[in-house]
C-alpha cells in the first residue's frame, strides 16, 4: 500500500495539464485549458481543465477528476497503477506503507518474468538451435534487440536460474514459468523461440514461445496472472506507440508483427491469439486516431476481421481492413512480394463498414427479402454503436447501396437501435420526474455552495452554516434523492467536526481514487472556479449561506408536498372503505400538514 504522504506528493508533482496535453491537445480557455474530450466523440471541446484545482471535467459526458483519475481512464489502469506511472515520470521513488523490502505478488511475478527474459536472451546470443532458427527467418541483431527475442532450451535451466536468483516456488509456477512435476520443476518453454510480451511500463508480464519445426502444438503462450490478462494486452505496443504514424496496423500472431516492423511498418501491434477485444480496441484509440486490420484470408481471419472491426468501430476508431490474399500470412506476402507490395496494399485498404457489408452479404442471398431484413438488421447494430452522425450517415447511405435498399428504410430501423424509446421517455417525464429533478438541483446548489466555500476567510462559517441549516429544517441526508451528493456533504460535516483544518484537502484525498464523488466533485469543481465571485469573503460567504438557506427551503417543500401526496391517497382510500374515523385523522393531519407547508422554515418541527 502507498502512503497517503507520498500519494500527495505525486500529486502535486504532476501538472494536470502537462500530463493530459501529452494525450490529447489542449488550448488555452482563460484561467483554464479546453480540449476534445478523448473519452466520446465530439466536435466542439467541452473538456475542460484547471491548473488552479488540478481537475479535469467533461460537459459533454460527465467524465472528470484529478490527475490519477485521467491516467486511470485513458491507460485502463487500476488506481495503484496510475499512481505508479506517474511516480515513474516524476522521479518521485514509491514507499509501501508495509514492511521495508517487501514486495507485492505482482512485483515478484515482473521479477521473476525479468530473470526469465535476461535467460532466454543469453541463450539465444550463445549460439546454437535458437541462433540458427533466428537466421533461417532472416531475424537480425536489430529486430531480436528491438523485439528482446529470445531462445529456451531443453531441460530445467530457467527453473536453476530462478532459484540461484532466489524467486519462491509458489512465484516460480504462479508467473507460469515452470509446473510442478512431482517432487520438482520443469520448465514451460523448453527448446521453443520465445517472444516476449510488455506492459505499458515495458515490463515483461508474459512469453509466447514457438516450436522451431512443424510438431505441435506450435505455439505455446503463458497463463494469465495477476499481472497478465490476454483481452486487455497488445504485443509490442510497447513499441508501436514509438512511432506516431496516425494509425495503428492491427496483426493476428508475433511473427506477423516482426514481418511488417522488418517492412518498414513500425506502428504494428498483435492481437496475442484472440479477436480483437473491448479492451485492447481502448488501447488502440488512445493511441491512435485510426487503425488498418491485418488479417489472413481463411475463415478464421476473416470473421477475427469482423470481431475486431465490430470493436474499433464501437470505439470510434476509423478503421479499414486488409485481407491477405496469395499467402498465409503478412510473414509469406512480403516474401513473396517486397515490402512496398505491403505497403501500397495498406494505403488501399477498404473501410471496415464495406467490409463488414460484404461478409453480410456473401453469408446468404442478399436477393431474399427474409435474408435482407436479417442482413439490415445485423448492419444497423454496428452502425448505432457510432457516435458521430457524420459517420452514421455515411455508413446509412454505404448500407443502403450494399443491399438496394432505401436510405430513409435503413435509418428507420437503425432508429430502433439507437435509443429513442428513451428519448421519448426523456420528453414525456412521469409526473413526479420534475419534482425530483427540483429537488435534485437544490440538493447539488447546496454541495456547490458549501465547495465554493472552501479557501474563503469565513470558509469554517459556511460549512458550520450547512448542518446547523439542514438540522433546524429537519432534513436528514437519507432523504436526499442524489445519494451521492448527500454522502459529499456529509462528510464535509463530518471533517469540520473532526477539526476543521484542511477540509478540501481532505475531501479530495478521500476521493481520490476516481468513481462517482471525485466525477462530482471535478465537474462542481470546473464550474466554480469558471464563475465570478464577489472580491470580498464577507459578501460571499453570505450570499453562499443564502442558497444554503434557499435550497433546503425548496427541500423542506418537496418533502412535505411528498407526504402531502401520500396523505391524499391514503384518504381516497378511506373514502372509498367508508372508514370515517381514519378519515376524519387523516383530513386533520393534511390541514396540519398544509399549514407547516405555507409556514415558513423555522415554524417546521
Amino acid at each position: 500500500m502507498i502512503s497517503q504522504d507520498k500519494i500527495e506528493e505525486i500529486k502535486s508533482a504532476s501538472d494536470i495539464v502537462d500530463i493530459i496535453s501529452g494525450y490529447i491537445s489542449v488550448k488555452k480557455s482563460g484561467a483554464n485549458y479546453k480540449a476534445l474530450c478523448p473519452f466520446h466523440q465530439e466536435k466542439t471541446p467541452s473538456f475542460m481543465i484547471s491548473p488552479a484545482k488540478q481537475i479535469f471535467h467533461c460537459f459533454g459526458c460527465h467524465e472528470g477528476g484529478n490527475v490519477f483519475s485521467f491516467v486511470q481512464k485513458i491507460e485502463g489502469m487500476t488506481f495503484v497503477e496510475s499512481v505508479q506511472l506517474l511516480a515513474k515520470r516524476t522521479g518521485i521513488e514509491l514507499d509501501y506503507a508495509v514492511a521495508p523490502g517487501v514486495k507485492s505478488d505482482k512485483d515478484k511475478i515482473i521479477g521473476a518474468n525479468k530473470a526469465a527474459l535476461d535467460y532466454f536472451r543469453e541463450t539465444l546470443a550463445s549460439g546454437g538451435r535458437g541462433a540458427e532458427y533466428a537466421a533461417s527467418r532472416g531475424l537480425s541483431k536489430e529486430i531480436i534487440d528491438e523485439f528482446m527475442l529470445g531462445y529456451a532450451p531443453p531441460g530445467d535451466g530457467l527453473f536453476r536460474r530462478l532459484k540461484e536468483k532466489n524467486v519462491d516456488d509458489g512465484i516460480i509456477e504462479a508467473a507460469g514459468l515452470c509446473k510442478r512435476t512431482g517432487p520438482g520443476f520443469t520448465d514451460v518453454f523448453r527448446d521453443r523461440f520465445m517472444f516476449p510480451i510488455f506492459n505499458i511500463y515495458g515490463e515483461p508480464v508474459a512469453f509466447g514461445g514457438r516450436v522451431l519445426d512443424d510438431s505441435l502444438p506450435k505455439y505455446i503462450n503463458s497463463k494469465e496472472t495477476v499481472v497478465y490478462v490476454k483481452g486487455r494486452n497488445l504485443y509490442n505496443l510497447n513499441n508501436a506507440k514509438k512511432y506516431r504514424a496516425g494509425y495503428i496496423a492491427v496483426v493476428e500472431g508475433y511473427t506477423d508483427a516482426i514481418a511488417l516492423y522488418k517492412a518498414g511498418v513500425r506502428n504494428v501491434v498483435a492481437t496475442l491469439g484472440t479477436a480483437l477485444t473491448q479492451d485492447q480496441a481502448r488501447l488502440i484509440k488512445r493511441n491512435a486516431d485510426s487503425a488498418v486490420i491485418i488479417y489472413d484470408s481463411d475463415e478464421a481471419g476473416l470473421n477475427g476481421a469482423v470481431r475486431g472491426g465490430d470493436a474499433l468501430f464501437g470505439e470510434g476508431v476509423e478503421t479499414k481492413v486488409l485481407i491477405i490474399k496469395g499467402a498465409k500470412d503478412p510473414d509469406e506476402f512480403i516474401g513473396k512480394n517486397g515490402k512496398d507490395a505491403m505497403v501500397k496494399s495498406i494505403e488501399s485498404a477498404v473501410p471496415f463498414i464495406d467490409f463488414r457489408l460484404e461478409r453480410i452479404k456473401a453469408s446468404g442471398d442478399i436477393n431474399s427479402a427474409y435474408y435482407k431484413e436479417t442482413a439490415l438488421k445485423e448492419i444497423a447494430a454496428v452502425i448505432a454503436k457510432a457516435e458521430s452522425f457524420v459517420v452514421r450517415a455515411d455508413a446509412v447511405k454505404k448500407a443502403a447501396m450494399h443491399l438496394a435498399l432505401k436510405e430513409d428504410t435503413v435509418a428507420g430501423y437503425l432508429a430502433g437501435f439507437s435509443g429513442k424509446g428513451a428519448e421519448a421517455i426523456e420528453e414525456a417525464p412521469e409526473k413526479g420526474a420534475s419534482k425530483e429533478r427540483g429537488a435534485n438541483l437544490a440538493e447539488r446548489s447546496i454541495l456547490k455552495a458549501a465547495l465554493s466555500a472552501f479557501g474563503i476567510e469565513d470558509e469554517q462559517g459556511v460549512l458550520k452554516h450547512v448542518k446547523y441549516a439542514r438540522e433546524h429544517a429537519g432534513i436528514e441526508y437519507e432523504g436526499f434523492y442524489n445519494k451521492v451528493y448527500a454522502k459529499l456533504l456529509k462528510r464535509i460535516e463530518e471533517l469540520v467536526l473532526e477539526g476543521g483544518a484542511d477540509v478540501q484537502r481532505k475531501l479530495d484525498m478521500e476521493y481520490i481514487e476516481g468513481g462517482e464523488e471525485s466525477r462530482v466533485l471535478s465537474g462542481l469543481y470546473t464550474e466554480i472556479s469558471a464563475e465570478k465571485r464577489d472580491k470580498e469573503d464577507s459578501v460571499y460567504a453570505e450570499k453562499l449561506m443564502l442558497i444554503i438557506d434557499e435550497c433546503l427551503e425548496t427541500r423542506r417543500k418537496a418533502m412535505i408536498k411528498a407526504k402531502l401526496d401520500v396523505l391524499g391517497g391514503m384518504i381516497a382510500k378511506a373514502e372509498a372503505e367508508k372508514d370515517e374515523d381514519a378519515l376524519l385523522k387523516l383530513i386533520t393531519e393534511r390541514q396540519e400538514t398544509q399549514k407547516i407547508l405555507n409556514s415558513r422554515g423555522e415554524d417546521f418541527e
